[in-house]
């Protein structure tokens, strides 16, 4: 990720502006959550915020109490480690707390996204990716949702699933949203590629 998109990091006003409103009342944690997904998208280490791993950590710095910040993190460690409630007390109390701060102080949105690390940290993939889409018909162009949604089809092998989901939400883009060339574009390309192949085995 370009030094360029670190220093254009959204803080709340900027979060505000896109309608995906973030309970934290910090700039910084906002600024240090939308570099954490950006890099995460992209696939890609930001040298200007020290890389993911200390993006994350800076983030929890920041505010440790922030509702979406630790839902993200929380739902990479799922998706990206294996990690579960059932092999983990301690993700599992993580996950717990969680869902009591997303009720006492986080936005409708942000409470889902909770409940839906805390469905996929359970097990429950099918329902997860379900929360996950419900976030999307209201907030199409949720980056997390839509990244979070296409690794867990991915894991479940449902290509039909992870293209019918982009296709659903890339005409309501503007096509100038941070990562739309990392993840709507080519997002919507490989699950085509990915169905067609199987139409032919």
């Amino acid at each position: 990720m370009a030094a360029w998109c670190a220093e254009n990091l959204r803080d709340l006003e900027g979060w505000r502006s896109t309608g995906l409103m973030m309970s934290t009342p910090s700039d910084q944690c906002a600024k240090l959550f939308d570099g954490a997904l950006r890099q995460l998208v992209s696939w890609s280490d930001c040298d200007y915020l020290g890389g993911l791993d200390k993006t994350f950590k800076d983030m929890e710095i920041a505010d440790p109490e922030a509702v979406l910040p630790r839902a993200f993190y929380l739902g990479w460690q799922g998706l990206g480690t294996g990690i579960s409630t059932r092999i983990d007390n301690e993700y599992k109390l993580k996950l717990e707390q969680l869902q009591v701060d997303a009720r006492n102080y986080g936005n409708t949105r942000e409470q889902r996204h909770a409940e839906a690390v805390l469905l996929w940290g359970e097990g429950k993939m099918k329902e997860a990716v379900s929360m996950w889409e419900n976030i999307l018909l209201n907030h199409p162009t949720d980056l997390m949702a839509i990244k979070f949604a296409h690794d867990a089809y991915f894991f479940m092998g449902d290509a039909k699933g992870s293209r019918d989901s982009i296709q659903a939400i890339i005409s309501k883009h503007k096509g100038c949203e941070p990562c739309y060339r990392y993840i709507l574009y080519l997002l919507r390309r490989v699950p085509l590629t990915e169905s067609a192949t199987r139409s032919l085995i």
